[in-house]
């Protein structure tokens, strides 16, 4: 039940197959590139990196990582992949929380990497991809020189920690979650089941492999059912589509942000979409009526949406294309994944909430679920984790209901919510009502102070042709689509809304800018 033992079983199994199609259009079989794999961590570990070093990871979706992050699990090293748009501000204090010892970047990258060394504390070896190294960073393929291909003579346990993931800081500074090799294995496993991976699928890489949800439900899931993973480095819709087309894709996850840029793209990109996809999935937001629409009339007819949390390696709910009589609802995110148990507690964001305080069907609680999976906690942060995993629960923060058949719709983040005299008010309730309006692509609604009221309803709008504030409000107030106190008291037009690369509105920084 170790990462590496996933690779190294699949090279065993399926020798010849295509495991691995890289950015360069490369093709590594399961047998060569396990004998890659173990090249790497056998030249790393000549290098000093073994049981417990942290590994860093700040690339694209190259050969690099995937192959990097494998290496590091057949030591017993654990991996750090960070978000390769981070500032360096941003990247030193993940290196430094973490006390990284090794940092691979892209060459891309490397001004980001200069402006961060000032302020490292534990990084004492750097290597560049993409480019020829020069200074003090090791050249990446120079590694691969004469190292030996055999399986590294280290012995991993299943319950070490095997990767440190940090979380995207919507709402603060970032924590890296602790995940062991058994909860990765488990997930995999559970996931190949859930959506029916086999070694006749290929999934192409359009959202980040730093991210749990890429690298955990899909490409991890892939290599341990013998199937094909092929990378994009960036997103782009014309090379998405070539790609799409040369590889024969079956299987295609991303975040609503990447399918509503595929939409927006030229017409006639997609048009042999359907000969090859059989599953097309989204995570991390509830993805518009329009364009599930748009995915299964020109993509493919089986369309799936899941909920998860990196603190939960990834998945733990999944609504089945075969229950698209649910997907009318917007916010449903289906039922638990098998060997996860999930319950609605009372919600309050005063005090603890024991995991016996259950709310009856229908109505709102915060979502709290156990199983397997659970992180061990946040890296140096007891305080923060016993905040969030109490009583063998971990407390997601999510404002959910579940109806009567085990269906779980989530409404909002507990810290979202805005009380307004009393009452409470979603914000994601009043957004999906403005995305309703044809002349408003996204919205974000935040709670702003209010002397009389307590809190009032503010909406950022981004619109698309002629829209003006009072447009909005009257559109609100129109056929009883709001509640009087619900209907945004302020409005402001915007080009954008910030996103962390999930999706995720970072409402933070609108409550900076928006008093």
């Amino acid at each position: 039940m170790t990462l590496g033992s996933i690779l190294r079983h699949a090279a065993l199994r399926w020798p010849d197959r295509v495991a691995l199609v890289d950015e360069q259009g490369r093709s590594f079989s399961y047998r060569a590139w396990n004998g890659r794999v173990n090249q790497l961590a056998n030249a790393l570990a000549r290098l000093g990196i073994g049981p417990g070093t942290r590994v860093a990871f700040f690339l694209r979706n190259v050969e690099a990582l995937a192959s990097a992050y494998l290496a590091t699990q057949k030591l017993g090293a654990v991996a750090v992949p960070v978000n390769y748009r981070l500032s360096a501000t941003e990247l030193a204090f993940i290196l430094n929380d973490c006390q990284a010892a090794m940092l691979l970047y892209q060459g891309q990258l490397q001004a980001v990497v200069e402006d961060a060394k000032p302020d490292l504390e534990s990084v004492r070896q750097f290597v560049r991809v993409g480019q020829t190294a020069d200074g003090d960073a090791l050249d990446y393929e120079g590694l691969y020189a004469d190292a030996a291909n055999h399986e590294p003579e280290v012995r991993v346990e299943p319950d070490e920690l095997s990767v440190l993931m940090y979380t995207s800081g919507t709402t603060g500074t970032p924590k890296g979650v602790m995940l062991t090799h058994r909860h990765q294995w488990l997930h995999a496993l559970l996931t190949a089941w859930e959506l029916g991976i086999s070694g006749t699928d290929r999934t192409l890489h359009m959202a980040p492999l730093y991210h749990s949800a890429a690298f955990h439900s899909f490409f991890l899931t892939h290599v341990m059912s013998g199937g094909c993973n092929v990378l994009l480095s960036s997103f782009d819709p014309e090379r998405l589509a070539t790609t799409l087309a040369r590889e024969r894709i079956t299987v295609l996850f991303g975040v609503p942000t990447n399918f509503e840029l595929m939409a927006d793209a030229r017409s006639g990109l997609w048009a042999g979409a359907k000969a090859t996809l059989r599953l097309c999935v989204t995570a991390a937001a509830t993805t518009r009526p329009g364009t599930v629409a748009w995915i299964r009339e020109l993509l493919c007819g089986a369309y799936g949406n899941w909920y998860g949390l990196t603190e939960t390696t990834s998945m733990v709910t999944l609504l089945q294309p075969s229950e698209g009589h649910r997907q009318g609802a917007i916010n449903c995110i289906g039922r638990p994944l098998i060997g996860m148990e999930m319950r609605v507690v009372r919600a309050s964001s005063e005090e603890q909430v024991g995991p016996d305080e259950e709310v009856p069907a229908g109505e709102v609680g915060e979502l709290i679920t156990r199983g397997p999976k659970l992180m061990l906690g946040y890296w140096n942060r007891p305080e923060q984790t016993a905040t969030r995993l109490r009583h063998g629960w971990l407390y997601t923060g999510d404002l959910v209901y579940r109806d009567d058949d085990q269906y779980y719709y989530i409404l909002d983040r507990l810290d979202d919510a805005i009380s307004v005299g009393g009452e409470l008010v979603y914000p994601k309730e009043i957004e999906r009502v403005l995305e309703q309006h044809p002349r408003i692509k996204q919205s974000a609604v935040i709670g702003m102070p209010d002397a009389r009221w307590g809190q009032l309803v503010k909406a950022f709008v981004v619109p698309v042709g002629p829209l003006s504030v009072q447009d909005v409000k009257e559109f609100c107030r129109s056929s009883g689509r709001l509640a009087r106190f619900k209907v945004p008291r302020q409005i402001e037009l915007v080009q954008e809304i910030p996103t962390n690369p999930a999706g995720k509105v970072l409402k933070r920084e609108l409550r900076s800018g928006g008093s």
